[in-house]
């Protein structure tokens, strides 16, 4: 699923399988439930590092798609958070990592959709209302995680693919991003796809994921 906020006021949505369109804010301490979000969907990407759980953003995700919605509340209103459709991404793509808040994000990696080439490096930047291609990420890969801003970003994880197609392999390869470019960093000490991060680029967290016995 996606997901965004701090400890204290978090927010999770979609994921699947069946896919979901389920929205759940935390406070700390208990879940409760919000808004549904328009397009029900797994493997989709978000702005992981929004400051509260009062705005979200949820992009791409399965069957590939660019479909992008923005969720919006207020502690200050009594009308209930709701998500609302904004500019779809350049390229649809499953399996996604994001970083970023709602009006600066930055998506990357991702399964290619049938006949669509090497979709598993591609990077996009998001200002808030349409979204740019950014320069590829190196390592061609889906089921990834990311941390970090869209100017200070951390791609790790996830399967790597070969000549832009999905393999089963798990990579730790681990990637920054400074605003411009992507370079390779030190891989994680265990390969893994479909784990979660957090974080920022300099203190990031990797949790869970799937790593095949030796």
């Amino acid at each position: 699923l996606g997901g965004s906020g701090i400890q204290t006021s978090a927010m999770g949505f979609g994921g699947g399988s069946p896919a979901s369109n389920a929205t759940e804010l935390y406070n700390g301490s208990t879940w409760t439930t919000s808004t549904n979000m328009a397009t029900a969907r797994p493997s989709l990407g978000s702005a992981q590092n929004a400051p509260s759980n009062t705005t979200g953003l949820a992009f791409g995700g399965g069957p590939p798609h660019t479909a992008v919605e923005e969720f919006n509340s207020s502690f200050n209103t009594f009308t209930a958070g709701a998500w609302a459709s904004s500019g779809s991404m350049n390229v649809a793509r499953n399996k996604i990592a994001g970083a970023g808040i709602q009006t600066a994000a930055l998506a990357f990696g991702s399964e290619a959709p049938p006949g669509a080439g090497t979709a598993g490096n591609k990077s996009e930047s998001y200002n808030g209302t349409s979204w740019t291609e950014t320069p590829t990420i190196q390592t061609n890969r889906d089921s990834l995680a990311g941390a970090g801003t869209q100017t200070a970003a951390l791609a790790f994880g996830g399967d790597s693919q070969t000549g832009g197609a999905p393999s089963a392999t798990p990579t730790g390869a681990t990637e920054e991003f400074n605003g411009s470019s992507w370079s390779e960093q030190s891989d994680m000490s265990t390969a893994r796809r479909l784990l979660a991060g957090s974080g920022t680029q300099t203190a990031a967290l990797a949790s869970t994921g799937y790593a095949p016995p030796s």
